[in-house]
């Protein structure tokens, strides 16, 4: 590419060419003054008529662009082609400085850190939960059971209320009977009191039916 560009510019067989490219007046650049002319040449040296492909070879060898379709080097210099074997094709390794390394690899190290207490932090929010379904497990296990105890307590307190009204009914005459029942009425509801007067007097009745058997 580069024996192309000094040919075409160079070479007193190619004076025709100066009206397509040229060098500047220093002879340190040189200037594409007609695309599409230059682009009818290319085959010539090329694989193709295109005008950015051969800007990209440019850029591959390390030409700069200073101007619109103006390129320089700083070993292509006119009548200087000794320097022409120097130019080489730029290597694609992209080299890292190490300062930007460590600034990247500390980044990085941050991150992880920060990630890390954030698992930690997400552990700990998952033990707490589990504590504290544990507990409320627990808790309803315990008013259950608080709840069926105060349940059979009740049912035991109802059958010796039951029992007794029974033998106080049983063993008192009407006006005593009538009294007791004013009494309880002050306790309990109208509601309550007549559940368990139907208690009492269905236990009453066969308490009596089986007196009388």
């Amino acid at each position: 590419m580069t024996s192309f560009i000094h040919k075409v510019i160079c070479h007193k067989q190619d004076e025709d060419y100066e009206q397509i490219i040229s060098w500047n007046l220093h002879g340190d650049q040189f200037e594409v003054k007609n695309i599409k002319q230059l682009q009818q040449i290319l085959p010539q040296y090329f694989k193709h008529n295109n005008f950015a492909s051969f800007v990209r070879q440019l850029n591959m060898y390390d030409f700069r662009k200073v101007d619109q379709n103006t390129f320089m080097h700083d070993l292509f210099k006119r009548d200087q082609r000794d320097l022409l074997e120097h130019i080489r094709r730029k290597d694609s390794t992209v080299i890292i400085p190490l300062e930007k390394l460590a600034i990247d690899l500390s980044k990085l190290m941050f991150r992880n850190q920060e990630l890390e207490k954030f698992i930690k932090l997400l552990l700990h929010q998952s033990d707490k939960l589990k504590k504290e379904n544990t507990f409320l497990w627990n808790e309803l296990v315990r008013l259950k059971q608080d709840l069926s105890y105060s349940r059979q307590q009740n049912d035991n307190q109802h059958e010796s209320v039951v029992s007794w009204l029974i033998q106080q009914v049983v063993n008192a005459d009407r006006q005593k009977r009538e009294l007791i029942f004013r009494q309880i009425e002050k306790k309990i509801s109208k509601k309550d009191l007549v559940q368990l007067l139907s208690s009492v007097f269905k236990n009453y009745s066969g308490n009596k039916k089986t007196k009388i058997d």
